[in-house]
């Protein structure tokens, strides 16, 4: 693929990146970095006297930290960049230097005689290009190594040889380095320096060339480092090309990386959907089995009730009634105690699995630029819809046991109360006005509170002061019974007589259910409900993570083809 192919295609995926490249510079970016005491001030400042620049006035010579930021200074027909120290014991000041590198044209890599130690962590990512992709990307053709302090360790005026011979021993130990770690970096400039020997200028803000040790230029090797930068400018359109397709590159690992959180978390919510799907069934299994149960149950009690009553040759049907009454009430009691159990492990799923859903944020906010929008604000406002829905269910068994009378009690004294105080708000001064205020805004509240409570108790006891035995229909049976009692009762009879008993117990037991099944089919549908917003949950996470698997092969695919400019740029300096 061509380059201008390549940059097409991630224009596509990322367009700002792409038209970030344009606020750089016109002049190559030049960006020293290295350990924090490996003498990349020193350096930086030998260099602006080499080029006749005044020294900044942040530019300071130390071997403790004194770089915490990165700074700019024009020299050499470039831009010097000036960078905090690696492995200084601060993540900040190694993620400001690290994106100062991302943000150069060339890497200046400074580095003290032990050449790469405790910052090696981060140095190889970024000489073998595994910072900007996996897979590595050649950095050649935009790398100056500088091996700096070597008069510290051999003498200069006094064993020039030996000096040399040191010099040359550090560039062997960098080539062994290279290959030890194999890295790629082909012809990249090596320069052996001593940027201030012997220390003669220091932290000498006024500095001149005359400062520096008379005849260093000769041995130091900032003349062919000068050289060499003094020809980038000439280069900067394949510098900023090499270094656009670094940037590119770092973006598109920083999206794929993103793309894998998301893909996480959109798994997560898959499985925490299923376990929630799985859970309604549950709860829907054991709503049918009761309601089913409940039923036949009421119909048995109905018939044991009339068969002891009659076995006892029991008469009074106002007995029989309250007999019957009892068991209705006992039965309404315990269906409701029972649905209200569900309701209270089902809400307390639901409100689990709405808290999950709604905190998925990722959803919304999709990493590539060029992606369609997610589907989660909508699931969120079903699972929302869903939940206050349900609540509303649940209204019917949360309250704290206090008689319709207590409640409406209650309602009256206070608005009476709030109608005393607008009485009194009308008649206040400004300084009373904000305390009334507040005191019917209280007022308000509480009575809104137990108006809601007044609802569901109205509801609940409706539902357990239900008594649908109608005294005529149990005379009717009692006189029934007190008939046939009188002859011999034959097989046919005793057959006619638990007939009776049964449909007298179905009818019983479909006029109590007519009265609470409403409550069963409430929630039932709020089940139903939930597994409808679940389907669509799932359905649309699955899109959602296919989409995401899709732009994340499109992705790593860019990457993978990302063009590797070293071999052809080195071939085009050697051939000039």
């Amino acid at each position: 693929m061509r380059e201008d192919e390549w940059l097409a295609q991630v224009a596509s995926i990322l367009p700002n990146a792409v038209a970030d490249e344009d606020r750089f510079p016109t002049k190559p970016v030049i960006a020293l970095f290295g350990a924090y005491d490996a003498g990349k001030s020193t350096l930086l400042k030998r260099l602006l006297v080499e080029a006749g620049v005044s020294i900044p006035a942040w530019l300071t010579v130390s071997a403790r930290r004194e770089t915490f930021e990165s700074n700019d200074v024009e020299a050499l027909g470039c831009i010097l960049r000036d960078t905090p120290g690696l492995a200084a014991g601060s993540a900040e000041h190694e993620e400001t230097a690290l994106q100062a590198v991302l943000e150069s044209d060339v890497m200046l890599l400074v580095m003290p005689p032990q050449l790469i130690t405790g910052d090696r962590d981060v140095v190889l990512p970024i000489l073998s290009g595994k910072a900007y992709r996996k897979e590595g990307l050649s950095c050649a053709q935009s790398l100056l190594v500088v091996i700096t302090k070597l008069d510290e360790r051999a003498d200069p005026v006094d064993d020039q040889i030996g000096y040399h011979a040191y010099a040359a021993l550090k560039q062997e130990e960098w080539g062994k380095l290279i290959e030890d770690n194999r890295l790629s970096l082909g012809q990249a400039p090596v320069f052996t320096v001593s940027a201030d020997p012997l220390g003669y200028v220091g932290n000498d803000v006024a500095a001149e060339r005359g400062s520096y040790m008379d005849g260093c230029r000769e041995w130091d090797g900032i003349s062919a480092l000068v050289g060499m930068l003094e020809g980038l400018p000439g280069q900067l359109g394949d510098l900023r090309r090499a270094a656009q397709i670094r940037r590119l590159c770092s973006r598109l690992t920083a999206t794929v990386a993103a793309k894998d959180a998301e893909m996480l978390a959109n798994q997560q919510v898959l499985v925490e959907t299923e376990r929630q799907h799985q859970q309604i069934d549950n709860l829907a299994s054991r709503e049918k089995f009761i309601r089913e149960r409940a039923q036949a149950e009421l119909r048995r009690k109905i018939e044991e009730e009339l068969s002891s009553f009659f076995s006892i040759r029991g008469k009074d049907a106002t007995a029989l009634r309250d007999r019957l009454q009892a068991c209705v009430q006992d039965w309404l009691a315990e269906q409701s105690a029972a649905l209200e159990k569900l309701v209270r492990e089902s809400g307390a799923e639901f409100d689990k699995a709405a808290t999950s859903y709604w905190k998925i944020g990722d959803w919304s906010e999709p990493v590539t630029v060029g992606s369609k929008a997610s589907a989660a604000p909508e699931m969120r406002t079903k699972a929302q819809k869903a939940f206050r829905e349900f609540m509303d269910l649940r209204k019917i068994t949360e309250y704290d046991g206090k008689s319709v009378k207590d409640y409406a009690a209650i309602s009256d004294s206070l608005g009476k109360k709030i109608t005393d105080l607008q009485i009194k708000l009308d008649q206040a001064g400004g300084s009373a006005k904000e305390g009334i205020n507040k005191a019917i805004s209280t007022l308000e509240k509480k009575k809104k509170a137990n108006d809601n409570m007044l609802s569901s108790a109205k509801t609940h006891e409706q539902m357990i002061a239900f008594a649908p035995l109608a005294m005529e229909g149990i005379s009717t049976l009692v006189g029934w019974w007190s008939d046939r009692e009188q002859a011999r009762i034959s097989a046919t009879e005793r057959e006619e007589r638990q007939q009776a008993f049964t449909q007298y117990g179905r009818k019983a037991a479909e006029d109590a259910w007519a009265h609470i099944g409403p409550a069963f089919e409430d929630f039932s549908a709020g089940l139903e409900l939930q597994t409808t917003m679940l389907a669509d949950i799932m359905q649309n996470a699955d899109h959602h993570a296919r989409r995401l698997a899709g732009e994340k092969q499109a992705v790593q695919g860019l990457l993978a083809d990302a063009p590797d400019r070293a071999d052809r740029m080195l071939e085009a300096e050697r051939v000039s």
